[in-house]
């Protein structure tokens, strides 16, 4: 049994050597299809970012697809992670309050972790087997989910009662676009949009555009004798 034990440890290590740099050549993936698209990026860049040789990253991963597959899984999960559960899940429980809460989590989640909507948004203005591959196996999905908590939040008086498809993109392209556009931002009006100061406030400005600062009732006051002056 000892020998059978000792025998085994070198593998067992081999292994996780093996998935810790498998992970690191998928999150240098990540970053490089992010900021460049499938088309721009290169084996050698994503070896460089990961400090491996182009030969290995394709020993692993067969072709750039396939890689391309696993870093947007990554990406995903990366977004998800942590995130807590949307307060339309609870039932009679949702309120106000749990819904704003979850848009603050959520917007702060999205700061950090930009690279999926990246991904995706390099692919989705024009049909293309990785938009076809991230349909079929995330995004379809994942709207479903959002979608059916839009219509929930929508019949409770809490979302404006539009067309729900186009709630659900105003709501996540409110959310992401001003994180896609920073270096803009920050070139034009001198602003660090990624800093916690400005992530709080982006919070503030969703939750005052779609729920009407539920939290804050003075501030629709406010707003709405400006609109009148």
């Amino acid at each position: 049994m000892a020998e059978n034990s000792t025998a085994t440890k070198p593998t067992r290590e081999a292994a996780s050597k093996g998935k810790a740099r498998e992970l690191r050549m998928v999150e240098a993936a990540i970053e490089e299809f992010a900021e460049r698209g499938f088309e721009g990026a290169t084996w050698r860049s994503i070896a460089e970012r990961a400090g491996v040789s182009q030969g290995l990253i394709k020993f692993y991963f067969n072709d750039k697809e396939g890689l391309w597959q696993a870093a947007l899984m990554r990406a995903h999960d990366l977004l998800s992670e942590d995130l807590p559960p949307p307060p339309f899940t609870e039932g009679e429980t949702l309120s106000l309050e749990k819904t704003a809460d979850w848009i603050r989590a959520y917007v702060h989640h999205a700061a950090r972790h930009p690279q999926y909507i990246k991904m995706t948004m390099r692919e989705a203005s024009a049909p293309n087997p990785r938009l076809a591959w991230a349909v079929q196996n995330l995004i379809r999905e994942s709207n479903k989910q959002f979608q059916d908590g839009i219509e929930e939040l929508q019949k409770r008086g809490f979302f404006p009662n539009l067309n729900p498809v186009l709630v659900e993109y105003a709501f996540l392209g409110a959310i992401h676009h001003p994180f896609l556009a920073s270096e803009e931002i920050r070139a034009v009006y001198g602003m660090d949009i990624l800093s916690n100061k400005m992530i709080d406030a982006h919070c503030d400005t969703i939750i005052g555009l779609f729920l009407g600062n539920p939290l804050n009732p003075a501030a629709d006051d406010g707003a709405e004798k400006g609109r009148k002056r």
